[in-house]
C-alpha cells in the first residue's frame, strides 16, 4: 500500500483558466466551466492528482489523463485513462483543498 497526500491553498487557483486547461480532463473541464466555485474545483483536482503522483512516484504523468469522478453517493475516486484506480481517495476543502489517496501498487501496475 502507498499513500499520497497534498494540500493546496484555494486562493492560489483563482482566475487560473490556463492552468485548468493543462490540468483537467475533458469531462472535468466541462464540470469546471459549469461550476460556481472554479478555484475550489481546480484546487481539489490538483490536490488529488498530486496525491496520485506522490503515492505512485509517477512524476511524468500528464494530469489530463487523471480524472476525479464520484460515486452516486458522492464519494470521490480517481481514474487513469478512463480506468478506475484501485484505491481510496478522500477530498476536503475549507480555505485549502486536501486530498489523500491510498493505492495498492500491486493492483495498479
Amino acid at each position: 500500500m502507498r499513500v499520497g497526500c497534498d494540500v493546496a491553498r484555494i486562493e492560489r487557483f483563482e482566475g487560473k483558466e490556463d492552468l485548468a486547461r493543462r490540468l483537467l480532463s475533458s469531462r472535468e473541464w466541462e464540470e469546471y466551466e459549469a461550476c460556481h466555485d472554479k478555484a475550489t474545483y481546480l484546487a481539489r483536482a490538483f490536490a488529488a492528482k498530486e496525491a496520485y503522483v506522490k503515492a505512485t512516484g509517477r512524476t511524468k504523468t500528464d494530469y489530463r489523463r487523471l480524472e476525479v469522478a464520484h460515486e452516486e453517493d458522492g464519494r470521490p475516486y480517481l481514474c487513469l485513462d478512463g480506468k478506475r484506480i484501485d484505491g481510496d481517495l478522500s477530498l476536503s476543502h475549507d480555505f485549502v483543498a486536501l486530498a489523500v489517496l491510498i493505492v495498492d501498487e500491486r493492483r495498479n501496475g
